[in-house]
């Protein structure tokens, strides 16, 4: 008998800063293999970058972890050795990529891991240092015994959508009182398949308050309505001291660098909120507005972005603790220098909900 020819499966696309087992088949037939031989190539330069042989009756070769560099794209081949050290000839070559380990993570959990309704829009974050592009997706749902009650299919975004990714999926008839797990499983262009942590959350129906400006009340006995005003006027500081006015005194100039606006006394933001701010020509990629609580320990940072296809939209970090999501309105075109542009911000309940309008040049 001899050597049967093995056949080397095609790695996905791996971390290079750890160590990777290739594997191979050998059908049956042929002598004992009691150790195989695995060479690989990179590919711009045609070097061996690697040949070990080991003595393993295993269809396997594991090489050691910063045997190769992330970014670079190779080939490989193997041998296989009997007892009279023998080699078989060479297998297939397989060709495979090494890339960073992708990032891939929720991003729009609430900070209590608390859902407030029978329905919630589930958002990940995919990004990649070599931008190696996410190709496909799934979001599972389970119960508290971790079997599988719900799951979006495995949705596709195509290989020429380059990271980062925010990818979705909504899941409904969440249960009041119930608790659940999720998380995603994403697959790359190159076949590596990356999951999220198993997040757990639970399930309670909230009706939220309704904040209003102005609230009237009606008196019929007396014949009058009482009109309650829930606006206060607070002091602030600001850099330079007096600060720029602009368009007839009705706004600040804070585009140059280091101005700012800062009011941090006489008023408390202990619970839910609706904020808006307007403005107009925001600087690309700055931060608009940071809003620190001294009463729940929480950070939230409005950034203003703009990407290339000429969309621009307002990210929201909200931090407490260790813990930090991310929040992202829907991209509106670029607003002209004279829109008038309004950043809505909401929270009931740990819940953030954001928004930018253009208002236009005559906006309110």
């Amino acid at each position: 008998m001899a050597l049967i020819r093995p056949v080397l499966a095609t790695p996905p696309a791996f971390d290079a800063t750890k160590e990777y087992t290739f594997t191979f088949s050998v059908g049956s037939g042929g002598d004992q293999v009691v150790g195989n031989q695995l060479t690989i190539i990179k590919q711009e330069t045609n070097d061996i970058v690697y040949r070990k042989s080991i003595t393993s009756f295993a269809f396997s070769h594991t090489i050691p972890e910063n045997t190769l560099v992330n970014g670079e794209y190779y080939s490989a081949y193997v041998f296989t050795t009997n007892s009279n050290g023998e080699n078989s000839s060479a297998s297939n070559s397989v060709q495979f990529y090494c890339f960073s380990t992708p990032s891939f993570e929720f991003y729009n959990m609430p900070v209590d891991f608390v859902i407030q309704n029978s329905s919630y829009l589930f958002r990940v974050k995919y990004d990649q240092a070599e931008e190696e592009s996410l190709n496909s997706y799934i979001f599972n749902l389970y119960d508290t015994q971790r079997i599988l009650i719900s799951t979006s299919g495995t949705k596709y975004i195509g290989s020429l959508v380059k990271p980062p990714n925010i990818v979705e999926h909504q899941f409904g008839g969440l249960v009041d009182n119930s608790a659940y797990y999720i998380e995603a499983v994403g697959r790359t262009v190159n076949n590596t398949e990356i999951k999220t942590e198993l997040i757990s959350f639970v399930v309670k129906y909230s009706t939220p308050n309704i904040f209003t400006v102005v609230q009237l009340t009606n008196n019929c006995q007396g014949g009058y309505i009482t009109v309650k005003s829930n606006l206060t006027s607070i002091e602030g500081e600001s850099n330079p001291t007096p600060p720029v006015f602009v368009d007839d005194n009705t706004a600040v100039d804070l585009t140059g660098d280091g101005s700012y606006v800062i009011w941090k006394e006489g008023f408390a933001i202990p619970n839910d909120f609706t904020a808006s701010l307007w403005g107009r020509s925001f600087n690309k990629d700055s931060t608009i507005i940071t809003m620190r609580s001294k009463i729940l320990g929480d950070t939230l940072t409005i950034n203003y972005r703009e990407d290339d296809a000429n969309k621009v939209y307002v990210e929201l970090i909200a931090a407490k603790g260790t813990a930090c999501y991310y929040i992202y309105s829907d991209k509106i075109d670029k607003p002209a220098p004279t829109d008038k542009v309004q950043i809505w911000l909401r929270r009931i309940s740990n819940l953030y909900v954001i928004g930018v309008y253009n208002l236009g040049s005559g906006g309110a």
